[in-house]
C-alpha cells in the first residue's frame, strides 16, 4: 500500500507516475483535497496509466466531489472515500 498526499508533500504528478512505475504496490491511496495543486486530469492520467493498480481517492475530491464521483464512475480501478468530506467541507449543511 502506498499513500500519496500531493498537497502536503508537494509531489508533482510526473513524480508519482515515475514512482508507481517501479512500485509493486497494488493499492494506492491518493489524497484528493489537493485541487489547487493537482487538477482532475492529473488524477485521471495516473489512473489510466496503471490499470493493474487499485486507487482509493481519499476525501471524495474535497470541494470537487462531483468531478471525482464522475471519475470513479468510469474508472474500474478507482474507489472513492468520503471520510471527513461531509463534516469538513459542509456537505451536510442545509
Amino acid at each position: 500500500i502506498i499513500y500519496i498526499h500531493p498537497r502536503r508533500n508537494r509531489f508533482q504528478s510526473i513524480e508519482v507516475e515515475n514512482y508507481l512505475r517501479e512500485s509493486k504496490a497494488s493499492l494506492v491511496i491518493i489524497d484528493t483535497f489537493s485541487s489547487f495543486f493537482w487538477h482532475i486530469q492529473e488524477y485521471f492520467h495516473i489512473l489510466t496509466k496503471f490499470p493493474e493498480k487499485k486507487f482509493l481517492l481519499a476525501h471524495g475530491g474535497g470541494y470537487r466531489i462531483r468531478d471525482f464521483v464522475e471519475l470513479c464512475r468510469y474508472m474500474p480501478n478507482a474507489y472513492i472515500d468520503f471520510s471527513a468530506t461531509q463534516e469538513i467541507f459542509g456537505c451536510v449543511q442545509g
